[in-house]
């Protein structure tokens, strides 16, 4: 399942909140996907930083989550897929930290990179039902999650301490 079809499977999860309480505001709003659903629209460091901390229990088998615009317009509630604002997809796999996908304005998509990782190669993990192989390079410490994760709820834009690669660059394989 590609990024896209992420997106559109997100879209229509969200299809039946039309009428919540929560979702009265028209415009924009960045709101935390996590894997099991609960979404938290704008969220707080606190509730970012609690997020970040849960364990392998919860992650263990969990799909990504992402930091993405959620519209409410003329009584739709939708998921952005136009591309016109940021969005950070991730999950964490206890074997090697958390794996990081920025996708800026325009649809470029880049990982984090860290060359000196001693594991080499790749890890699978399961993402949309599929199986798909992830560089362990491109995952990063709890510590450096959160400042990635901090920087993107203030300025949505990548954290610059670290170098970052496209995506293209890693031919992520999903079986």
């Amino acid at each position: 399942m590609n990024l896209r079809a992420k997106y559109l499977q997100l879209r229509y999860a969200i299809q039946g909140w039309n009428s919540s309480a929560w979702w009265r505001a028209e415009g924009e709003v960045l709101s935390l996907y996590p894997p099991d659903g609960n979404i938290i629209a704008t969220p707080t460091f606190q509730q970012m930083c609690a997020f970040l901390d849960k364990g392998e229990a919860y992650w263990g088998d969990a799909d990504m989550a992402c930091l993405d615009w959620f519209c409410r317009k003329q009584g739709k509630t939708y998921l952005n897929v136009l591309k016109h604002r940021p969005a950070l997809f991730f999950f964490y796999q206890e074997t090697c930290g958390f794996f990081f996908l920025f996708r800026e304005v325009g649809g470029e998509e880049y990982l984090p990179f860290d060359a000196s990782r001693k594991e080499d190669g790749d890890f699978t993990r399961w993402i949309g039902g599929e199986a798909s192989q992830f560089p362990y390079s491109a995952c990063v410490s709890r510590s450096i999650a959160w400042e990635i994760v901090q920087e993107f709820l203030t300025t949505q834009r990548r954290y610059k301490a670290i170098p970052w690669v496209t995506a293209k660059s890693f031919h992520i394989q999903r079986d």
